[in-house]
């Protein structure tokens, strides 16, 4: 039922990689860091960028430039957990140049939605990589209606048709840039 609420995804567990908030507002949370970005129109959406590429992951930047809290499906570092996870979908360019595609199966666990505050941001980083080659983004799923968030968090299991049909039409979606997985040499 959980996926159906945030779309396909893939959680990452990232036991050297961390998830981070950051913001020099300390009553926040403690890995919470302001954006820099105050000047930000208040409808401004959600970006999702890279930040950072090694041979075994990319790292994302999303930034919530808005002047609310968005609502994703992580589990923030500041809850304890040794293990961060965060929901996700990777996509691939599909070959027939029809867009992108969700790239290979979701997972069983999708951690509740948090509050990302205003003017924040959170890093993450794939902990495994595609292996074919071809061209790749992330998605993510999340929520602006806190009132929707409420609704999620209290009746998760609960919910009746027209309370899905209420999150499932309150979901947006926020893309990266693509990154690419090249054909390996022959040596």
């Amino acid at each position: 039922m959980l996926i159906r609420l945030v779309g396909p995804t893939v959680a990452i567990v990232a036991l050297s990689q961390s998830c981070n908030i950051r913001s020099s507002n300390p009553p926040l949370q403690r890995n919470i860091e302001r954006s820099g970005a105050e000047q930000t129109a208040p409808s401004a959406a959600p970006t999702l960028r890279i930040v950072g590429r090694s041979k075994d992951t990319v790292r994302f930047e999303l930034r919530n430039s808005s002047n609310h809290s968005i609502f994703v499906s992580y589990v923030p570092t500041d809850t304890g957990s040794d293990t961060t996870f965060l929901g996700y979908t990777l996509e691939a360019k599909s070959t027939d140049n029809n867009g992108f595609l969700q790239y290979g199966e979701g997972f069983h666990h999708v951690p509740n939605l948090h509050p990302i505050p205003a003017q924040s941001i959170v890093t993450f980083s794939l902990v495994q990589m595609p292996v074919e080659p071809g061209e790749y983004r992330v998605r993510i799923g999340y929520y602006e209606d806190e009132n929707v968030y409420k609704m999620i968090s209290e009746r998760l299991t609960s919910m009746n048709d027209s309370e899905r049909k209420t999150a499932d039409e309150a979901r947006k979606y926020v893309f990266s840039e693509p990154f690419s997985i090249p054909v390996k040499s022959s040596e």
